[in-house]
């Protein structure tokens, strides 16, 4: 109810990815293989949930999903609607998605 359903368009890669991959983390994560990397995202909402309130379909966002909600290396990632922000019309996708994890 409270997520967005956005397609993604643009992912960044960053050491937290490169280091989950290599098993790194794996005794203070969750994540167990078979997994989907990717903690940044841009894309266009295509769906959102009944309670979602700041965003709607073809609203262009970025996002970073929290913590077990991982994988925008996917073609499509749901995020909670407080984990994304509406995508400064002045950067591209791909600059978009390099900003929410490094930001943090």
């Amino acid at each position: 109810d409270n997520d967005v359903l956005v397609e993604v368009h643009a992912a960044g890669v960053n050491l937290l990815d490169s280091k989950l991959r290599d098993g790194e983390f794996k005794l203070i994560v969750p994540y167990r293989p078979p997994f989907i990397l990717g903690h940044d995202v841009a894309g266009i909402v295509v769906r959102a949930g009944s309670k979602v309130r700041k965003f709607k379909a073809g609203d262009e966002v970025y996002a970073r999903p929290r913590d077990g909600r991982i994988g925008t290396f996917a073609e499509f990632i749901a995020v909670e609607e407080a984990d994304a922000a509406l995508k400064p019309k002045n950067l591209s996708m791909e600059e978009a998605a390099s900003i929410p994890l490094v930001g943090l």
